[in-house]
């Protein structure tokens, strides 16, 4: 899942149901994790699943996307592609089995899957096919993912496109942006087309200037439904690339002239990463440099029409690579600790509000998160900024004590501001975790999350409502490549499901009970003994076992579906706090 094209791209949307200042033991914090379970369950070993992407909707439901391929292992060795959908509704302990949603023709290839669910519930799909030609299709669910669509070509034949970027605004507007390239002039170009219901998609229109080398677009839709995108370009093969911004404030219509963002001699630069904040002020990272050393350049818009200097935030040795954005609230704690950090931001906003030529913005506080691989170390580094991205914190490295070279890291920041990195981790082969529960300032100690002695790899990780995690990467523990799913959650995060949860989903008075014998657990729980708060789990756990399609007479909680997912996150806590 290269891509992260969600409805606001890389930020989580939480409900923020306790004080920050409610706090929780450690032990109450930790995350535990689900075991794994395979989604792709191959029936041979001659198939091989990849790239997958993951999206949550609005009611918890965790759906899938990946790419298959199985060949014939002799001459003219035929490969038979599929793009399948699996989707839980009782957060991650079942699966549905997988749907094949595009059915290409034989020797077909599929790349790139994405996936983006509107306020509606439904499902929209974008992916990469190479037929003859290659194009960019989209398919769409308005049933929850029991049946699709027909795959539609929107890229129509434009050259080999490929590279598609999802966003979907709050209005159900479907926008879709890749790379074409031009088999005659062997040149590449950014295309741009939407959609209101996905049955049919404007004419695709070219984003960069003739003379340019275009591609690795990205977009983010921000809260006021504008098109934020971001690409590499250069203005001839030998010609340094550097970073563009476009947007369109009409729903994709047109957009304005692009904005060079890293304007650097520098050669090389990589994909760039756009996020969009709760005010519309949109953070982008990059990497940029030479081959032998290159770092990682943010810069910040507060309308899209202009963007600060490019500042480096990353160790100026080595090669810093992958770089991830992720937005979070800022706490009191910050404000606290950090006082000079923010006094750019508050003379700033003193000077703003002062002036008689503008007028004065005092956009909401946020934390910017930023994670990003050093080969020179051999480390996932992290830095944040608590003042718009006028600074950025020390640099620090995340996967030590690991002591070994850390790959592509996924970072995902829910609404209370705890951090979660995963990284693939090359000594082990396995997909390795940390946390942080006080903005940055301590991480825990990386620790598995994949539990295989086999090789995993680009691990993914999502979000739902109240912070719970939702992981899948790519294993070999069978003969050949599988997806795997696994569920983090922790009592605090069970606490926050549960106050989630309307009165109505309970019998009488019974939600105060539950919650009681949570908040017991918690008070139960110390470093040392377990024993205790698994007593009072294992209590919970008799009055949420009895749903199937209804509710048993012992159960506290009438909603089926609110009950398999307290089911769930009791379940992997209990097996945790157990080891």
């Amino acid at each position: 899942m290269n891509s992260r094209a969600h409805f606001v791209p890389r930020l989580a949307l939480c409900l923020c149901l306790l004080l920050a200042g409610i706090g929780a033991s450690a032990q109450s914090s930790k995350v535990f994790f689900s075991a794994p379970s395979n989604l792709s369950h191959n029936p041979d070993d001659t198939a091989l699943a990849y790239s997958t992407h993951t999206a949550i909707d609005s009611s918890g439901n965790i759906n899938v996307v990946y790419v298959e391929y199985d060949c014939l292992p002799v001459s003219p060795f035929t490969c038979t592609w599929h793009l399948y959908f699996t989707r839980s509704a009782d957060a991650g302990m079942t699966f549905t089995p997988p749907l094949d949603i595009a059915n290409p023709a034989p020797n077909d290839s599929i790349y790139g899957p994405q996936i983006a669910i509107d306020r509606a519930g439904n499902i929209d799909i974008a992916f990469e096919e190479d037929t003859a030609t290659t194009d960019v299709y989209f398919v769409r669910s308005t049933d929850h993912g029991a049946t699709f669509s027909l795959p539609l070509n929107v890229s129509m034949g434009n050259g080999l496109s490929s590279e598609p970027q999802l966003g979907v605004d709050s209005h159900g507007y479907i926008n879709l942006v890749w790379t074409t390239e031009d088999l005659s002039t062997n040149t590449f170009s950014v295309y741009f087309s939407h959609s209101k219901g996905g049955v049919n998609f404007s004419a695709p229109v070219a984003l960069c200037d003739a003379t340019q080398n275009c591609e690795s677009p990205q977009i983010a839709i921000d809260p006021r439904n504008h098109v934020n995108l971001v690409w590499a370009a250069a203005t001839c093969d030998s010609c340094a690339e550097d970073v563009y911004f476009s947007r369109s404030i009409n729903g994709g219509s047109t957009f304005a002239t692009p904005l060079n963002l890293s304007n650097s001699p520098d050669p090389l630069v990589t994909a760039p990463r756009i996020t969009a904040g709760p005010a519309a002020n949109l953070n982008v990272v990059w990497s940029k440099g030479t081959a032998s050393t290159n770092q990682i350049f943010y810069a910040r818009s507060a309308d899209g029409a202009k963007f600060s200097n490019p500042i480096a935030i990353s160790p100026g040795t080595g090669n810093s690579s992958y770089p991830q954005l992720a937005l979070g609230p800022l706490r009191w704690q910050d404000a606290l600790n950090h006082a000079a950090q923010l006094q750019p931001l508050l003379a700033r906003m003193v000077r703003a509000s002062r002036s008689t030529s503008s007028s004065a913005s005092f956009a909401p506080l946020d934390a910017i998160n930023a994670a990003w691989y050093n080969d020179a170390s051999g480390d996932v580094y992290f830095s944040r900024s608590i003042n718009h991205g006028i600074s950025f914190s020390a640099p620090k490295p995340v996967s030590t004590p690991t002591g070994s070279f850390g790959t592509e890291p996924y970072m995902a920041v829910d609404c209370e501001g705890r951090i979660n990195i995963v990284w693939q981790d090359a000594a082990t082969s396995n997909i390795l975790f940390t946390r942080s529960n006080d903005g940055g300032q301590t991480f825990s100690k990386p620790r598995s999350a994949s539990g295989s002695p086999s090789y995993s790899f680009a691990p993914q990780i999502t979000l739902d409502a109240t912070g719970n995690i939702n992981l899948t990467w790519f294993d070999s523990t069978t003969p050949i490549e599988d997806v795997f799913y696994a569920r983090g959650t922790s009592l605090n995060l069970m606490r926050n499901d549960v106050r989630a949860l309307p009165y109505f989903d309970f019998k009488p008075h019974k939600r105060d009970a539950v919650l009681q014998l949570l908040e017991k657990a918690r008070r139960d729980l110390t470093p040392k003994d377990h024993s205790l708060a698994i007593a009072d789990l294992n209590n919970l756990l008799q009055h949420v076992d009895g749903c199937g399609t209804s509710p048993g007479s012992n159960d506290w909680i009438t909603n089926c579906s609110a009950q398999l997912k307290i089911r769930s996150s009791l379940n992997i806590v209990i097996s945790g706090l157990s080891q």
